[in-house]
């Protein structure tokens, strides 16, 4: 580490550290287990809640949304115990994993056509995300590796920064709320 200049060895040990947290973080995510919900909504307004598009991941079957009871235009009014008045798509997100508490079913309250009804919200499992966690592992091993064991010439470094940015980016957790934001944040910086 000796021969490294000072903005890498200060990219070593800050930029390593941080990750190791993070993917710790998202190794329990894995561990506890939930799921994500991958459901569009659209919010009018603050004082509004928040309406299904229609759209859903591809990774519910086709027909989930009228298994469910759910469509196009229905009001969601309650995820859990949470109110959902004025909350957007990340927001919904948020709290129908907190909601979860682990599990991939949340109850949810929705109005459809004026009238209130309950169903249970599948959420795609946290498993779906493990690969990448795999993937993660691999970068930040090859850009440390490379970096600590090459010469440090211009590709290498810019390997090394490249690599450590998409293994932060690759490392999803979706444990909390909180590490949901977290990792929508890593994702937008990546």
């Amino acid at each position: 580490m000796s021969r490294l200049a000072p903005l890498d060895k200060a990219l070593v040990l800050i930029l390593v550290p941080l990750w190791v947290v993070w993917f710790a973080v998202a190794v329990h995510s894995q561990v506890r287990g939930g799921g994500f919900p991958m459901v569009v909504v659209s919010l009018e307004g603050a004082e509004h809640y928040p309406e299904i598009t229609g759209e859903v991941s591809q990774n519910y079957p086709p027909d989930w949304l009228a298994h469910a009871g759910l469509g196009a235009g229905d009001r969601l009014l309650r995820v859990g115990d949470a109110d959902l008045r004025g909350v957007g798509m990340l927001g919904f997100w948020a709290r129908s994993i907190d909601e979860s508490e682990g599990r991939l079913l949340v109850p949810l309250v929705f109005e459809k056509q004026g009238e209130l009804r309950e169903t249970s919200l599948a959420l795609i499992s946290v498993a779906t995300w493990r690969p990448l966690l795999i993937a993660s592992l691999a970068l930040a091993a090859s850009a440390l590796f490379l970096l600590l064991r090459g010469r440090p010439t211009p590709t290498v470094r810019s390997y090394f920064y490249f690599a450590m940015c998409w293994a932060f980016t690759t490392t999803a957790s979706f444990g909390s709320a909180a590490e949901f934001y977290v990792t929508c944040g890593v994702i937008t910086c990546g």
